[in-house]
């Protein structure tokens, strides 16, 4: 009598629980059938010459970086730029940045001549929403990220840092060399990121001197305002936060400008982008401590560091190779397609296919030749299901007492 009572108290505590676990469910399959549908389709405004970009949403904290850009130098410069939401309809594009976009705050209508553009400018892994959604098949029309195969290809970095200067006065120079410190200098300000570049700046220092000058370095610096500071040292750490096929940010370029040996991390061909001996890659040393005595080879002669600058005196290396010289600004780039009378309308079928698959990206240092972050759905039923056989055998030892 007292083992039927607890089997069926047993049975209705399990019950219960599946019947919570199957609403669960059903509410996130109903969130996950969100489709383009519920974007509201609107009339098209009348044809017009003057094209107007809308920001939908800040990049992260910040405005867009093109928000107040000039259209002066551009090739078409009929454009105007916005952040006000209340001109959507009026808009014929609305860039959406997919670093901090949230589903529950997306454009209500859309016209039909609309391009809706899928912004990045950080790799894959800070990406917030899941795109496998159904809500994003179709959804985007244009790309607009750091990757050579986008529509709009980011040149945002090049512009800011893409000057050159040639040396003349070879014995000058060669003073200022000897003058540097013997250290490496890191502005780093994302910690723990996907590259694991901070444990690699920790690895490094045992062996080279290291001065971080931002928050996440191992000594605890502040960030510095003056970045003009790297001039100063003989190497500058421009590790990027992820290893992803084309991503390269300002921390190269900048090392560059101010006229020091960059040691990069990353995936991004540099050879393409920089002169031949211009740089020092982590990719052609097997481990941090091999860098770090090659760096304190260098320290101590000069004549082979003045080698990586032997490039500064030849005209040829005065300007970027032309695939990466800044013809037009990116929003100059948006506003040529959004005047083309040929341009398709056509949209991304599956944007996380594009965006997070076919970057390439990697964890370094592991086995894995391709990775990417689980989708929450397959995060929630793991941990749902280790919960549902835990929490079962617990009522099972429970009602057995």
């Amino acid at each position: 009598m007292v083992r039927a009572k607890c089997n069926r108290r047993f049975t209705a505590f399990a019950g219960l629980f599946a019947l919570g676990v199957l609403v669960i469910t059903v509410i996130l399959f109903h969130h996950n059938s969100i489709d383009n549908a519920s974007n509201e389709r609107v009339a098209a405004p009348p044809p017009d010459s003057h094209k107007l970009i809308l920001f939908w949403n800040k990049y992260f904290n910040y405005d867009h970086p093109d928000l107040r850009v000039s259209f002066a130098g551009c090739a078409v410069q009929t454009c105007t730029t916005t952040n006000d939401r209340s001109r959507l309809s009026a808009s014929s594009a609305v860039v959406i940045h997919a670093g901090n976009v949230e589903i529950q705050d997306l454009p209500p209508t859309r016209h039909p001549a609309q391009y809706f553009v899928f912004f990045h400018m950080e790799n894959p892994f800070r990406t917030t929403p899941n795109f496998r959604l159904p809500l994003w098949r179709n959804y985007f029309n244009l790309t607009w990220t750091y990757r050579r195969d986008s529509d709009v290809r980011s040149v945002i970095y090049v512009n800011y840092y893409g000057g050159r200067s040639l040396w003349e006065d070879a014995a000058a120079e060669r003073g200022k060399l000897e003058e540097r410190k013997n250290a490496a200098a890191s502005l780093v300000s994302h910690c723990a990121a996907e590259s694991q570049r901070d444990d690699y700046i920790r690895k490094l220092e045992r062996y080279f001197p290291v001065d971080s000058l931002g928050k996440c370095g191992s000594k605890g610096g502040e960030w510095t305002r003056d970045e003009s500071i790297i001039r100063h040292y003989k190497f500058y750490l421009a590790f990027e936060n992820g290893y992803c096929k084309d991503y390269i940010t300002e921390k190269p370029l900048r090392a560059v400008f101010y006229d020091t040996v960059p040691v990069v991390m990353g995936a991004a061909n540099y050879s393409a982008i920089f002169p031949p001996k211009s740089f020092i890659n982590t990719a052609n040393f097997g481990s941090a401590r091999e860098l770090g005595e090659y760096l304190t080879y260098l320290s101590q002669n000069v004549s082979a560091y003045e080698e990586y600058f032997a490039w500064k005196y030849d005209p040829r290396y005065l300007h970027l190779p032309k695939d990466y010289q800044p013809h037009h600004n990116d929003a100059c780039q948006l506003c040529i397609l959004l005047h083309r009378a040929d341009a398709p309308m056509k949209s991304y079928d599956d944007i996380y296919e594009w965006w997070m698959e076919r970057s390439q990206c990697v964890i370094p240092f592991m086995a894995y030749q391709e990775w990417m972050p689980l989708p929450t759905f397959v995060i929630f039923y793991g941990f749902a299901g280790i919960a549902l056989v835990f929490f079962t055998a617990y009522l099972k030892r429970r009602f057995r007492r």
